[in-house]
C-alpha cells in the first residue's frame, strides 16, 4: 500500500505537470476561434446593461453572457489572454469534479487509480484543454454538468439533487443541446425509483 501510494503521488505529480504545460500551450498557442470575440462581446454588452435577445442577437442560452458579464474587466485589461485563462479555470473545475466523481464511484482499492486516470484523460488531453480554454460555452457548460453529476451521486440530502437539477439547468442555459441531460437524468431517477431525489431534482431543474 505504501509503495502504491508513492507511485500514485509520482503519477499525480507528472499528470499535474503535464496539465500545466498543455494548459499553457492551449491558452498561449491555441488557434484563434472566431467565436471567442463574439461570446466576449455578448458578455461585454450584458456588463453594460444591455438585455439579451432584446437589445442584441444571441444564439445560445443566457447563462454564459450573464456569468461572464461581471468578469468583463479581465479581458478589458488583459485581452483575449485574460479571457482564456479565466475560461481555463472554469474548465479545470470541471476536470477536478470529474476526477472526484470517478473516485467516489470506483470500488475500494481503485479509487485513487480512477481519479488519476480520469484526470489524465481530461487534464492531459490537449484537444480537450483547448476547447475548455477558448472563451466559448464548453468550459462553463462542462463545469455545470460536473457539478450536477457530482452532487447527484455524492450527496444524500434533498439539497443535493435540488442543486444538481439547478446545475444541469444552468448547463442547458449555457449550451442548449445539454437540455437533453435533464430528461436523461430524470428518466434514470424515475426508472431507479428514487422518488424523493426525482422530486427535488425536478424542482431544481424547473
Amino acid at each position: 500500500k505504501v509503495e502504491k501510494l508513492k507511485g500514485l503521488k509520482i503519477f499525480w505529480a507528472l499528470a499535474v505537470f503535464a496539465f500545466v504545460v498543455l494548459g499553457a500551450a492551449a491558452v498561449w498557442l491555441g488557434g484563434l476561434n472566431q467565436d471567442e470575440g463574439w461570446y466576449l462581446y455578448a458578455a461585454n454588452l450584458v456588463a453594460e446593461g444591455k438585455a439579451l435577445y432584446r437589445d442584441f442577437f444571441y444564439t445560445q442560452g443566457p447563462e454564459m453572457p450573464n456569468f461572464y458579464g461581471p468578469f468583463a474587466w479581465i479581458w478589458k485589461s488583459w485581452g483575449l489572454l485574460g479571457a482564456r485563462v479565466f475560461t481555463l479555470i472554469l474548465g479545470t473545475a470541471g476536470i477536478v469534479l470529474a476526477a472526484g466523481l470517478a473516485r467516489h464511484l470506483a470500488p475500494e482499492g481503485r479509487k485513487g487509480d480512477a481519479a488519476l486516470v480520469t484526470f489524465m484523460l481530461l487534464g492531459c488531453n490537449l484537444y480537450h484543454l483547448y476547447y475548455v480554454a477558448i472563451p466559448k460555452t464548453y468550459a462553463l457548460a462542462s463545469m455545470f454538468v460536473m457539478i450536477g453529476f457530482f452532487l447527484l451521486f455524492v450527496g444524500k440530502k434533498p439539497v443535493f439533487p435540488l442543486v444538481a437539477g439547478l446545475a444541469l439547468a444552468y448547463a442547458a442555459g449555457t449550451r442548449i443541446s445539454l437540455g437533453a441531460l435533464l430528461c436523461v437524468v430524470g428518466l434514470w431517477l424515475l426508472l431507479s425509483k428514487q422518488w424523493k431525489s426525482l422530486l427535488w431534482f425536478c424542482i431544481g431543474g424547473f
